[in-house]
């Protein structure tokens, strides 16, 4: 159940979990479940991330990027990363 809050409440309850999960004096149970937090982030919706971009850079994400791949390359704790090329030239 705590990795489940964790997961289903993000960012810095994840990066909680992992942290626990590195403590020698964590209940085993709790590191090896915990554990399983390390590397199986899962991605923040596509919608949030617009979201975020538009709050962020004060446009239309379609607007400010020639390209933008809504599927992340990488999903960590605190991060999720897409490919993408500026419309700037």
């Amino acid at each position: 159940r705590t990795r489940s809050l964790c997961e289903r409440n993000g960012g810095l309850f994840v990066k909680a979990g992992q942290f626990v999960a590195t403590m020698a004096a964590a209940p085993k149970a709790y590191v090896r479940e915990l554990s399983k937090l390390q590397d199986a982030a899962p991605p923040v919706p596509w919608e949030a991330v617009r979201a975020q971009l538009r709050a962020s850079l004060g446009g239309e994400p379609e607007e400010l990027f020639a390209e933008l791949d809504p599927e992340p390359v990488a999903a960590a704790s605190l991060a999720v990363v897409h490919r993408g090329v500026s419309a700037a030239t």
